[in-house]
């Protein structure tokens, strides 16, 4: 398999999370047993895109370097590049082949017997990195995860890259219709469907998005609670009044094509999964 390539701001990431994870067993010494789990630990050969093809050495490389090491390691990734990155880590950590797994699949489907298979070790102090691409994890493996450890502990610490400029270019917010697959995937990663209302907000100009952001900041730690994101007085008297009626004028009102589309994202009408 061809290494991938990546870019400066991949291997700066990489860079700080080798030196978090050295602060982290330091800090857990106490403790004697440390878990990490890598839901994405991607291919075993990585290079530079600058030209130089340096070799840059991925999460679960950095993770088994990590001084002092890790007790545990569990390394998640797909079919095509697992019986690789096992092959690879084998062979340059002979002496570490009883720490650490290379489990293949989907890791929102494996997650779950993995952790059962851990629970023996649910008092240790745990690290979760997520480097997904887009909008690859589950807001339900999150909550897997953060329900591991047993009560009374910390729980699991966990790193989730959210790659914020790529999710409106993937949704196509300036075109007719969104992509609808995208929208899917976005609510499965949120756990809930109520970004849409800001989605459809930002998209008849009725929110800017750093409004719409600094509405939903309270909202964030439970996002199961279903506010009502348009209710900011902090919006222009004009602005403020027109988002209180969005939610009326939705689902009452003759629309446009692509308010009707918005609409159906927001009623569900015809997308089943969002329910």
């Amino acid at each position: 398999m061809a290494p991938r390539s990546w870019g400066w701001w991949t291997e700066q990431k990489l860079d700080i999370l080798g030196d978090y994870l050295a602060a982290f067993t330091t800090a857990c010494k106490r403790a004697g047993q440390t878990v990490y789990l890598d839901l994405f630990a991607g291919q075993p050969d990585n290079v530079s895109r600058d030209g130089a093809e340096r070799v840059i050495r991925g999460s679960a490389r950095r993770a088994l370097d990590t001084q002092p090491p890790l007790s545990v390691l569990r390394f998640f990734e797909l079919d095509s590049n697992a019986k690789g990155l096992r092959i690879a880590l084998t062979g340059e950590y002979p002496g570490r082949v009883a720490d650490f797994e290379v489990v293949p699949g989907n890791c929102n489907l494996t997650v779950p017997a993995v952790l059962a298979g851990l629970a023996d070790l649910n008092w240790a102090p745990t690290f979760a990195f997520l480097d997904q691409q887009s909008t690859e994890v589950r807001w339900a493996t999150i909550e897997q995860l953060a329900r591991h450890k047993r009560p009374g502990t910390t729980k699991t610490e966990l790193w989730l890259l959210c790659a914020s400029g790529l999710l409106p270019r993937g949704l196509r917010m300036r075109t007719e219709e969104i992509d609808t697959s995208v929208a899917e995937q976005m609510t499965k990663m949120f756990g809930t469907d109520i970004w849409l209302e800001g989605l459809t907000a930002v998209r008849q100009n009725l929110l800017t998005g750093t409004q719409f952001r600094r509405t939903h900041e309270s909202h964030a730690l439970a996002p199961r609670a279903r506010p009502r994101i348009y209710d900011d007085p902090g919006l222009p008297g004009h602005q403020y009044q027109r988002a209180r009626d969005l939610r009326h004028d939705l689902r009452h009102r003759p629309l446009g094509r692509r308010e009707n589309h918005d609409r159906a994202l927001l009623q569900g009408d015809g997308a089943d999964s969002f329910a």
